[in-house]
């Protein structure tokens, strides 16, 4: 039977190269292919449901159509049929999309003439096209981002940052500085219910866009043996007695340092010492 599929579940895809998706057919001489762009006011609604990244169904895709984005291209790919094989088929993104826009795309594949009912799941391609690269780590000090170009790897300066919560609600902006480093305020990310931190977005000029899913869970090393002590926070105290064992009555000689973030002595500081 006539089938269609894409290759798998990565995303990005590069901004300074010719762009094709391969779509993988059997038995179709032409392929009826749509395109969706989802905008980037949609995304924390998209991100906080179940379809991101998953193959769509025809309820799904006319969700997305009427309430979260719109069809920007339809039509069809011609095909070098082989029967019974599988052919690998490149479709032109740039020519479906000349002028790019901030958001997620989402491309769908099916036979020409399909007839199976729209419960089914559809080929679905979901993709962004950028040259930016975010990676975020969260400290004392707030979230920090650093932005870099996938192509050279090097810092990205100017980039327009733009915090958003579950509910929408901005929560904040930022802009890169020369080493492609922003700070968002720690406050921001302490939010509760609605005003959890959903998405951060990156943009550079008009077409180059990305976003980070921030509801994800972020890289733990601690499974590894090597998650260290825990961060003290504002001030850290280290105690410690002359010995371990005391008998009744005798004395307990005890003595405390107390130390900001940046190892620094604080003075005038009152310790409460509670013996157990």
């Amino acid at each position: 039977a006539p089938s269609a599929r894409f290759t798998g579940d990565s995303f990005v895809l590069p901004a300074g190269a010719r762009r094709g998706i391969p779509v993988v057919t059997v038995n179709m001489n032409a392929a009826k292919m749509t395109l969706y762009r989802i905008g980037d006011r949609s995304l924390a609604q998209l991100l906080s449901g179940y379809q991101f990244l998953h193959q769509l169904d025809g309820y799904d895709i006319s969700t997305i159509s009427d309430q979260m984005g719109e069809p920007v291209w339809s039509g069809t790919l011609d095909i070098a049929n082989d029967l019974n094989k599988e052919v690998t088929t490149s479709f032109p993104v740039d020519e479906a999309i000349p002028q790019r826009k901030p958001g997620v795309y989402v491309l769908t594949a099916q036979p020409v003439d399909d007839k199976s009912d729209d419960y089914g799941s559809r080929a679905t391609q979901w993709f962004v096209v950028s040259d930016i690269g975010l990676s975020t780590y969260t400290g004392q000090d707030g979230l920090n981002v650093f932005a870099r170009s996938l192509g050279s790897a090097k810092p990205i300066p100017g980039a327009e940052l733009t915090l958003l919560a579950r509910n929408n609600e901005i929560l904040g902006t930022a802009t890169t500085d020369a080493e492609g480093h922003a700070v968002f305020n720690p406050g921001l990310t302490r939010g509760e219910n609605g005003m959890v931190p959903a998405v951060l977005m990156a943009k550079q000029g008009d077409n180059d866009f990305v976003f980070l899913d921030m509801g994800k869970a972020g890289f733990d090393l601690s499974d590894r043996g090597v998650e260290g002590r825990a961060s003290p926070g504002a001030l850290d105290v280290y105690a410690w007695t002359e010995r371990g064992i005391y008998r009744a009555g005798e004395d307990v000689h005890v003595a405390a340092l107390a130390r900001d973030g940046a190892a620094k002595a604080v003075e005038n500081l009152p310790l409460t010492f509670i013996f157990t």
